[in-house]
């Protein structure tokens, strides 16, 4: 079984119960919310690569409220706890996708976002190249 499927199928099973013991990465999401936030210019599309549940593409979407949010995931269940973090007057859009092969054109982007999701992927390097 490839690796990306176990993840998938990990993240599938535990992510109902997920928010209760992801303490440290309510705090990484906490800290990197408190950087990005602070920006001179309003995003026009931000990505949240690697969602999990939607706690900092919400928070995003919060903030940048003009902004479309996508949340890109390679857990379908975690976009479907994404999505009950979306509300009808701020949406999230959901992707269900590899961010280590991500689905996006060239510059779709104005802010890119991901907590803690890098070290999930076996080489790191391409998603760094293709985000930059």
């Amino acid at each position: 079984m490839p690796r990306t499927e176990s993840v998938r199928e990990s993240y599938d099973r535990n992510a109902q119960h997920y928010d209760q013991y992801a303490a440290l990465e309510k705090e990484v999401c906490s800290r990197l919310l408190g950087r990005v936030t602070f920006r001179r210019t309003e995003p026009v599309t931000v990505l949240d690569l690697g969602c999990g549940t939607g706690t900092g593409a919400a928070a995003l979407k919060k903030e940048f409220r003009k902004a479309q949010v996508v949340a890109v995931d390679l857990s379908r269940g975690m976009l479907s706890e994404t999505g009950r973090r979306s509300r009808l007057r701020h949406p999230l859009k959901r992707v269900n996708a590899d961010i280590g092969s991500l689905p996006f054109s060239h510059d779709t982007a104005d802010l890119i976002f991901s907590n803690l999701a890098a070290p999930w992927l076996g080489d790191p390097r391409p998603f760094f190249e293709e985000i930059r």
